[in-house]
């Protein structure tokens, strides 16, 4: 059928810290869907990660043609985006909430998880 998939892609020398930059990759076997790349972080820390999409770095490219040179050269257009990622993850780490800022973004959060 329709089946979609997931990879997450990472370098091996980079998997050695607290976070490791990764190449996201969305497809589906049938061909319904476009390959989709998007830059993400994974932090070991806390088991979480930031995919960072549309705003940063996606590539997709269809089903036709020469797929496989298109995903090789929107693989490194990803991986040039992840100094800039670096940057707004610094400055997101470096924001200090004051507690009614905290508790506003707790309230906010919960009504995703449900």
């Amino acid at each position: 059928g329709y089946t979609k998939h997931m990879l997450r892609l990472r370098r091996a020398g980079e998997i050695n810290g607290e976070h490791v930059p990764e190449i996201i990759l969305l497809n589906s076997h049938d061909g319904t869907s476009s390959y989709q790349m998007l830059p993400g972080y994974f932090r070991f820390v806390c088991q979480n990660g930031c995919v960072c999409g549309q705003s940063l770095g996606e590539v997709r490219v269809p089903h036709r043609g020469n797929v496989v040179d298109r995903v090789i050269e929107g693989a490194y257009e990803v991986v040039g985006v992840f100094d800039r990622i670096e940057e707004k993850r610094d400055a997101m780490q470096s924001l200090v909430l004051p507690p009614p800022a905290r508790q506003a973004l707790a309230q906010a959060a919960l009504t995703y998880r449900r």
